[in-house]
């Protein structure tokens, strides 16, 4: 991969990342975490697509993690600690993109 797609990428996981936060940090409960789920899930497919591609696989893995909690809230409604696996998932996510 070139060093231009690298650099794209990596800005484009990082601006997912900080979209999720702001999101997130909005969702004071698990309801709001469902009412949220698709837009949340969005920002997670492009973060668990883009971060392995550039040697983040552990961020890849928490999003796909986290998109496979967000599939069943969206088919079956809120999920009790949703909100706090979600939110630690975004913390996580962050935290190993930066290192």
């Amino acid at each position: 991969m070139s060093d231009e797609f690298l650099k794209v990428a990596r800005q484009e996981v990082q601006s997912e990342i900080e979209k999720l936060e702001r999101i997130v940090s909005h969702c004071n409960n698990d309801e709001h975490i469902f009412k949220n789920s698709q837009n949340i899930k969005e920002h997670l497919h492009k973060i668990k697509g883009l971060a392995p591609m550039i040697g983040h696989e552990k961020v890849g893995e928490i999003a796909r993690t986290s998109d496979n909690i967000l599939k069943h809230i969206t088919s079956k409604g809120a999920l009790p600690g949703s909100c706090h696996a979600i939110a630690k998932a975004v913390e996580d996510m962050k935290k190993y993109f930066m290192a």
